[in-house]
């Protein structure tokens, strides 16, 4: 269930900005116009691919990334955005290479450091995942995003203790996290304590009532503490909202009552 999480924050944290920009129709027109009158200049092509990148056009945004590498090799922002176009193309390996480089020329850039830590945890590399977000923290001691996922990192390594904490930290740096109550809300699951979970769980519900996730996770709570009725209510309404769920779910619950 890990992992739910990190996509979300991988993906967001890299074009964040440009996703939440509504007009991002008017940004392309705008950066192919200045990238027209200013074919030589590399910020016109980095932006122009932000911005394909926000209307789903990942082809483009890679196109445009390249352009704008090759007129300017030494820009660590877009190796960074180009490699989570990689990334979301399943070419892990292009991907961290092009963190690698965009954090070899930008050592306390936050971005690339969060998006290689998340990718090393996800390949299995937590010892070195964990190096990257401490590194992140000493320099950026603030994060709610570093905090978040190096607790990410210390629950897959099993240390429900230290996830615990990193989660707690990221909650008090930004008080509707979502993910990070998510995330803490299922350290408190394995460590079974329901109460807290389930808190957490109904703080995520408050911050995003509509978010099936959450309550799917919420009913997978309830089957663990043996509360099937309540499990099934939320796993419907998980269903209602969206999320596809396998029936054979559903008949576990009914079996289990």
């Amino acid at each position: 269930m890990y992992f739910a999480i990190f996509l979300l924050v991988i993906a967001v944290y890299a074009f964040g900005t440009y996703q939440r920009n509504k007009v991002w129709q008017n940004e392309i027109i705008l950066w192919k116009d200045v990238t027209a009158k200013s074919p030589l200049k590399s910020k016109g092509f980095y932006n122009l691919g932000m911005a394909y990148f926000a209307s789903g056009d990942t082809e483009k945004a890679f196109s445009n990334f390249n352009r704008a590498l090759e007129l300017n090799p030494n820009y660590a922002e877009i190796y960074n955005n180009r490699g989570m176009i990689f990334k979301l193309k399943g070419k892990i390996k292009e991907a961290m290479a092009d963190f690698d480089k965009s954090i070899a020329l930008s050592p306390y850039l936050a971005e690339p450091r969060i998006n290689r830590g998340i990718l090393k945890a996800r390949l299995g590399e937590t010892n070195s995942a964990l190096e990257d977000f401490d590194f992140l923290l000493e320099i950026y001691p603030k994060s709610a995003i570093g905090y978040n996922n190096r607790g990410i990192v210390y629950g897959l390594m099993g240390n429900s203790e230290s996830a615990l904490n990193d989660f707690d930290k990221a909650i008090n740096l930004e008080k509707n996290y979502t993910e990070a109550y998510l995330n803490r809300a299922f350290a408190y699951m394995s460590t079974k304590n329901y109460s807290a979970s389930l808190a957490d769980y109904d703080r995520a519900l408050y911050l995003e009532p509509s978010n099936p996730l959450i309550y799917i996770k919420k009913s997978y709570l309830y089957k663990e503490m043996g509360e099937n009725s309540r499990a099934l209510e939320d796993a419907v309404k998980a269903k209602e909202l969206g999320l596809p769920i396998e029936e054979s779910y559903f008949k576990l619950l009914d079996g289990d009552k």
